[in-house]
């Protein structure tokens, strides 16, 4: 099975500096956009994620949601997960009315983790409903934690877990796209870095551009980071912008340069 993972930054889709509010237009231009992939590549499996945006991250923050849960938290948790659910519910709905093919599955449900890190996840439903044609749609979330009682991960930690599983199961993962509110990974200039090669990382982890918006899991310095992890393992890692112009994710799909890639 050819299986190509796809992560919609959540500043696309909320804002991270305006408090649960949708950015209504890129939802639809993004729905419609992926109704043209699909239909340009019928053959390919197609996991999605999204970030948490502004659902997650200003909850997060204003809770200091970190380190270990304790009971004055407890409620925190299961606010902050309700709020990305319901950002990947509108998601899902504008897919819908695309009528692309998708069924939510909340990490809280399939993944565990310990100091934040995934150390247990159950990717059966997700390939089951992978195998009938239907897209996966996973998210950032708040999920039960060995150590900390509750944790936020990450939907790069959520797809590292996933792609993992794909490898173990022989499917041929071909590469993982991220697609934001930026042109691809710039460096402390502002310039685009075309490529990175993952053993080159940690020189050039500094001269990364830092996230404005407050991002609670670690902007684009923990993008690529997890990034680099996967290309190591073979698989092609790609960061680039949303575009009205053109839809760059079926750019990328068909061998066009765009944005970043990161390679082993």
């Amino acid at each position: 099975m050819r299986v190509v993972f796809v992560k919609v930054g959540g500043g696309l889709l909320a804002p991270k500096d305006k408090k649960y509010e949708l950015n209504t237009q890129d939802l639809k231009e993004l729905a419609r956009q992926f109704k043209q992939v699909r239909q340009a590549f019928p053959e390919i499996a197609f996991v999605l994620g999204n970030g948490a945006g502004s659902f997650g991250h200003l909850p997060a923050v204003e809770y200091n949601f970190k380190g270990k849960i304790g009971e004055e938290k407890l409620f925190a948790a299961g606010f902050i997960h309700r709020k990305v659910v319901e950002l990947n519910t509108h998601f899902a709905t504008y897919l819908q009315e695309e009528e692309v093919s998708s069924f939510q599955f909340s990490p809280a449900s399939f993944i565990t983790a310990s100091k934040g890190e995934v150390v247990k996840v159950n990717s059966e439903p997700i390939f089951s409903v992978l195998k009938l044609g239907v897209i996966p749609l996973v998210f950032g979330d708040v999920v039960p934690d060995e150590a900390y009682n509750f944790s936020i991960v990450s939907t790069e930690k959520i797809f590292k877990a996933l792609v993992l599983k794909a490898l173990e199961k022989k499917y041929k993962v071909e590469r993982v796209i991220h697609i934001g509110n930026y042109p691809g990974v710039l460096s402390s200039s502002g310039d685009v870095i075309g490529k990175i090669k993952a053993p080159e990382f940690e020189k050039i982890e500094k001269d990364l551009w830092a996230a404005e918006a407050k991002d609670i899991t670690g902007g684009m310095r923990h993008k690529v980071k997890e990034a680099c992890f996967l290309a190591e393992k073979g698989i092609e890692i790609n960061i680039i912008g949303f575009s009205y112009k053109e839809n760059n994710l079926l750019r990328v799909l068909k061998g066009k340069s765009v944005g970043t890639r990161i390679i082993s």
